[in-house]
């Protein structure tokens, strides 16, 4: 599946020609985050870095003791130059 959020593109799977610039992982807690939140960040750091893609990217979340409801919200994969789609 190919999304675009935030001028970045988000392919949750391999993108043959892609060149990846870094791997990146964002864990959110808050009963009011979700995945627009993790796209989010995820977006600002691959504009940081000069990406326009984030590859193999998955998402979901997780139980951790540290979190107020015990739930965080994690992202990850890898920021990456692709050709437009």
């Amino acid at each position: 599946m190919i999304t675009h959020h935030n001028g970045i593109i988000f392919v949750e799977g391999p993108y043959n020609t892609a060149k990846v610039l870094h791997e990146v992982t964002v864990e959110l807690a808050g009963q009011l985050k979700n995945l627009i939140d993790v796209q989010n960040q995820i977006a600002e750091k691959a504009k940081l870095i000069g990406a326009n893609a984030v590859i193999n990217f998955t998402y979901g979340q997780k139980k951790k003791w540290f979190a107020r409801d015990g739930i965080v919200f994690v992202g990850k994969g890898q920021l990456a130059i692709i050709d437009p789609i």
